[in-house]
């Protein structure tokens, strides 16, 4: 039946071919008259019901929690292990039901089809493509795995609904259970961000212990590993690993400083694996530890304000895109000419710009898009997650800030870093962040402030130089041995360590 709506002088509903109603109660307003017309005429009375079309082979289909299904369930958590029963009828001998697994994405969307693999003895994974009857029942064992959550696609709640297309003869494709509300619901993690630092007070270390946690609080069903930014990459526990993480688990700033031990730092549980976070390859605590707690001793007074401002705008900004969906970097250029580089993670395709040239609001609304496709579940992905925290960096550290401070605090601030940052894996982020800083500075407020600032007889350029020159000669004393032992540890924990989706 197809309807369609004339308008013009007069309101005229059409409808080809027929239109049948059945209902106890039909109401039917208008503000003059209502005409229900036909050309053999309105008949009113019992229509005849439809004919069901009953199914030869497949009498039910359900979830369980056992094997026997006895427990019939409609919803399930990542990591459990469920059943799906079959009952079947007019089946007299042992046959194979043909299965596929399906989630299922609503009416207007085609459902997702999931593969079922079975380990195998030598480490390959087998296809299940059938059950064989058991008499007129199956149960299929399922371990709902964390490669699941790839098909989670409800933004809000992330949830998968499962049901089995099932085929066995004349009985062709036949979803069960036969009812929506039946399919299995399996709760996957709780992935938005929602819990913010800010009432505790941005421009504490403990940020990102809290981010830490409160990642492990939502993820502590299914088996996600949050961004190493936080607290470091987890490391496994076991026997090849525990004297390396007493030897590495911590920076020397956090012991002597901070009073930290590795007692100190709680095991968790992912997927069956303990782990530990490995604090001194952390990014976030391990330099809001050095800067507080190193570097800032040793800053003249207004080094100091620039650093604590620094520390707060970190915090402040990492949360306008982890909860907000909002971070656009500011000081995104080294060239006012060149594209941008963060940022062009937001912009519209040339295809776009061109279809869209006379519509702004259209194109700002596709940047809109963007970010949320950027942000979304972003605390998973590594290498994005630490894309996102460098390119806040120049905005905190605030290039024209730090053109009013005095070149000693400069020095000092570049010499803060591991040397390792600046080589080998991340260390174009590194790069990257300190040429945007570099580019976007005020030169002529750095040699006017500098030029006040050493007039001024409490302040001597050359005392400022040799502590520079001590500050550097120490450090390099210090990393020789770990630039020496660097692709060795790095490989070590590369190896040792769980990642997300592996």
């Amino acid at each position: 039946m197809s309807i369609i709506r004339i308008t013009g002088e007069e309101h005229i509903t059409e409808i080809e071919k027929g239109w049948t109603v059945f209902t106890n109660e039909f109401e039917a307003y208008a503000g003059q008259f209502s005409h229900f017309t036909a050309k053999n005429g309105t008949v009113f009375g019992t229509p005849e019901k439809d004919k069901d079309e009953k199914l030869q082979y497949f009498k039910e289909g359900w979830w369980s929690s056992d094997a026997e299904g006895n427990n019939r369930i409609t919803e399930a958590k990542v990591g459990e292990t469920v059943y799906f029963n079959l009952e079947m009828q007019h089946v007299t001998e042992e046959k194979k039901i043909f299965i596929k697994l399906y989630d299922y994405d609503g009416a207007n969307f085609f459902p997702d089809e999931i593969e079922i693999v079975r380990p195998n003895p030598d480490g390959t994974k087998s296809e299940i493509t059938s059950v064989t009857l058991n008499g007129t029942r199956a149960s299929l064992p399922l371990t709902l795995s964390q490669g699941i959550e790839n098909f989670a696609q409800n933004e809000e709640n992330d949830e998968i609904e499962l049901y089995f297309e099932n085929s066995y003869e004349s009985d062709s494709l036949i979803k069960l259970p036969q009812a929506v509300e039946n399919y299995l619901t399996v709760h996957t993690c709780d992935k938005k961000v929602v819990k913010s630092y800010k009432d505790i007070g941005y421009g504490r270390c403990e940020f990102y212990q809290f981010r830490y946690n409160d990642f492990m609080r939502r993820h502590k069903d299914c088996g996600h590993v949050p961004p190493n930014y936080y607290y470091g990459p987890m490391l496994k526990m076991n026997e090849a690993t525990t004297k390396f993480f007493e030897i590495y688990a911590l920076t020397k700033e956090m012991k002597e400083a901070v009073g930290m031990s590795t007692a100190q730092i709680k095991a968790e549980t992912r997927n069956g694996v303990e782990a530990k976070p490995l604090l001194s390859h952390s990014y976030g605590f391990k330099y809001c530890v050095r800067f507080t707690h190193v570097l800032n001793p040793k800053l003249s007074p207004q080094g100091k304000k620039w650093l604590s401002k620094a520390r707060h705008d970190l915090q402040k900004l990492m949360e306008v895109g982890l909860i907000d969906y909002k971070y656009e970097a500011v000081y995104d250029k080294i060239i006012k000419s060149m594209e941008s580089t963060f940022n062009k993670n937001f912009e519209s395709t040339e295809l776009e710009k061109k279809e869209y040239e006379n519509e702004p609001e259209k194109l700002e609304e596709i940047r809109t898009e963007k970010k949320v496709r950027y942000y979304k579940n972003i605390e998973l992905i590594n290498h994005r997650f630490q894309e996102f925290a460098f390119a806040t960096h120049p905005d905190a550290y605030n290039p024209k800030a730090m053109s009013e401070l005095p070149i000693k605090d400069l020095a000092l601030v570049g010499l803060s870093p591991d040397f390792k940052e600046w080589m080998g894996d991340g260390a174009y982020g590194t790069w990257l962040q300190a040429a945007i800083v570099a580019a976007n500075m005020d030169y002529d407020t750095l040699l006017f402030s500098n030029i006040e600032h050493y007039r001024q007889e409490e302040n001597s350029i050359l005392r400022d130089a040799w502590k520079v020159i001590k500050e550097a000669a120490e450090k390099i004393v210090n990393e020789v041995w770990n630039i020496v032992m660097q692709e060795d540890v790095t490989e070590f924990v590369n190896e040792n360590s769980i990642k997300n989706g592996k």
